[in-house]
């Protein structure tokens, strides 16, 4: 029989590969869920990079295209992306939404290549399919740049972003301005990206110059503005009735008309007064103080010595 101790040995024990046991099974799994998570981040990385070769050979078609280079349907082939289609069709708990949404963009790509395939075989002009062609490639580029930087969600939902950030990542992948023969791409695809509903700034100049400056401003048009007529800081400083009562006052102000002048009779106006040089009377020539002699009697005056001298001379 075994004893208290040998059964307390081999109960501990026991236990003790029991929980060993449950922590290898759950290393085991917690490694197989990390390998699956960095699998399928490496095919969602994968699927940018199919998504942008895709682009650059699309890219790259459209110049041959432009350049006479093409000549059979046979020369414009299928997209491809087994990467998608593999996430796709794997049970994952994430939002494929922004999968869906590159689905969608590679069959709208692949409609265009269709219709220029067509062109090519009928021997007819192919510029409104080519046209077509550039558009989807600008909204391929726009999903593209969506999936990266944004996380793929939708154009009204991503956050402000500066437009010179969008040539700069643009740039950063090989899609300069004259990639596309006859238009500015990262241009197209920055006006793409606004009119999809995202907020790129800064806003394009509505207004030139000229037209900015040559506005007129009407100061009264806002009667609550820095220039208003009136000045109303509240609602109480606003009498009710105020504007009707000035519209009746300046509706009971006669009209004068400034051309009319007055009459006046030229019997009933007043002769007018005498020059005021005629009514002053002329000062009085001033006197000359008498001058008293040394013997006390009052001396002639100077003037009439003189008169008097001069009567003797003669």
């Amino acid at each position: 029989m075994m004893n208290q101790t040998y059964f307390e040995t081999f109960l501990v024990g026991g236990l003790a590969l029991l929980v060993i046991a449950a922590l290898a099974i759950a290393w085991l799994l917690w490694r197989q869920e990390d390998r699956r998570r960095d699998a399928v981040t490496l095919s969602l990385e994968g699927i940018g990079h199919e998504f942008l070769f895709n682009m650059h050979q699309s890219v790259q078609e459209i110049r041959e295209i432009e350049a006479g280079l093409i000549k059979t349907p046979s020369d414009l082939p299928s997209l491809a992306h087994p990467q998608l289609n593999a996430i796709l069709g794997e049970i994952l708990s994430t939002d494929k939404r922004a999968l869906a949404a590159m689905q969608a963009t590679y069959q709208h790509v692949e409609s265009a290549k269709r219709k220029v395939r067509m062109a090519v075989a009928e021997g007819h002009g192919t510029e409104d399919a080519v046209a077509v062609f550039k558009a989807a490639i600008i909204d391929g580029i726009a999903t593209l740049y969506l999936w990266e930087c944004h996380k793929g969600c939708p154009p009204e939902d991503a956050h402000s972003t500066r437009s010179w950030a969008v040539r700069a990542w643009m740039k950063a992948h090989g899609f300069s301005q004259e990639s596309l023969p006859g238009m500015a791409l990262r241009d197209e695809v920055v006006d793409y990206l606004r009119s999809s509903g995202m907020t790129l700034t800064p806003k394009p100049l509505a207004l030139t110059a000229h037209d900015y400056y040559a506005r007129h401003y009407d100061r009264k048009a806002d009667p609550r503005g820095v220039f208003g007529k009136r000045r109303m800081t509240g609602p109480e400083d606003e009498t009710p009735g105020a504007e009707e009562a000035e519209a009746a006052e300046d509706e009971a102000t006669p009209e004068t008309s400034a051309e009319a002048e007055p009459q006046t009779d030229v019997k009933d106006t007043p002769e007018a007064p005498a020059a005021a040089d005629d009514q002053a009377e002329e000062p009085d020539e001033p006197k000359e103080p008498a001058v008293k002699a040394s013997d006390g009697t009052e001396a002639e005056p100077e003037d009439s010595r003189r008169t008097q001298t001069a009567e003797v001379v003669k």
